[in-house]
């Protein structure tokens, strides 16, 4: 009952959301993510038998890390409304057929909330004061971030209904969430990862810094708490996905030298045990006017001696 009232005032007091997003504990959600998960995470060979963490979102992440082989996988974010997008998803995928899913995400009347009635004593009563505030009021949802989004060839299990079907025989009864922001992240879990997966949080800390900055800042307070205390020798981080990569300049003259500049990397004291990687596939906006790539950033971690 306290998570149902707590959900209630969470939504009635949501945040104004100005230009610049700004992510808090009630903000809007993401309905489906805006990365092209399957560019870099279908056919990686380094999600077979991973143990995973992610930033939930929509749920999008963990699904796709399923489908390419994860064994385990745990959320976190800081938008405690987010865990209910991610809990739909988990019950529709289990009981709904695919066509049912599409109609209810993408058909012109979206969340209409007849599609998932038959799920609905299935959800928690949190879960519920959500979805039936979000049926009244898409306005919980941002839109925006689906202007010109190809979803279909972006996201494995939305894309192919045979994906779907698959997901739906793999899913797992429960997928661990822990409400935090990505600066208290390393404080917040337990367990040691292979694969971390933090989508574009780091923009968003130093919105205003240059990219050079915004990156030493994140390898200091994020991903060196991680490397410490949560990830296994050879993980993976996938810190910053970067849309239109191609025509960003500021990206492609900071981050491409600091992979291959050493002296660089030794005055910025970024630890030897770290290799800064990049991985550029088909981006999912659709554009008439250029074909976009979109890359995302990578830390590999090398376990120190006696670790």
């Amino acid at each position: 009952m306290l998570e149902a009232i707590k959900t209630f005032y969470g939504l009635k007091r949501r945040p104004h959301q100005g230009d610049i997003h700004q992510f808090a504990w009630n903000s809007q959600v993401y309905a489906m993510s805006n990365e092209n998960l399957r560019g870099y995470i279908a056919d990686n060979p380094d999600m077979r038998g991973a143990r995973v963490l992610s930033v939930c979102a929509a749920g999008d992440h963990a699904f796709e890390s399923l489908l390419a082989g994860a064994t385990r996988v745990d959320t976190f974010d800081i938008n405690y409304m987010q865990k209910y997008v991610m809990e739909l998803k988990m019950q529709m995928i289990r009981h709904v057929p695919y066509d049912h899913f599409m109609d209810f995400f993408f058909a012109s009347k979206k969340f209409d909330r007849q599609i998932i009635r038959p799920i609905w004593s299935k959800l928690s009563l949190g879960a519920r004061v959500f979805w039936r505030e979000l049926c009244r009021d898409p306005s919980i949802c941002m839109w925006a971030h689906y202007n010109n989004y190809d979803k279909s060839k972006c996201l494995s299990y939305v894309g192919d209904a045979g994906a779907y079907n698959r997901l739906r025989d793999i899913m797992p009864d429960k997928i661990n969430f822990v409400q935090s922001d990505v600066l208290n992240l390393a404080g917040q879990i337990d367990g040691k990862y292979d694969v971390v997966f933090l989508s574009n949080i780091m923009n968003y800390i130093l919105p205003q810094a240059a990219y050079i900055t915004q990156l030493m800042d994140f390898y200091e307070r994020v991903l060196t708490p991680l490397a410490d205390h949560h990830l296994n020798d050879g993980a993976l981080v996938y810190f910053n996905y970067i849309w239109g990569s191609n025509t960003n300049i500021r990206w492609r003259e900071q981050f491409r030298d600091l992979m291959v500049d050493r002296d660089m990397i030794d005055s910025y004291n970024l630890s030897s045990h770290h290799e800064f990687l990049s991985q550029e596939f088909k981006s999912g906006i659709r554009n008439d006017l250029e074909l976009k790539r979109d890359t995302v950033a990578m830390m590999r971690h090398r376990a120190r001696p006696g670790r």
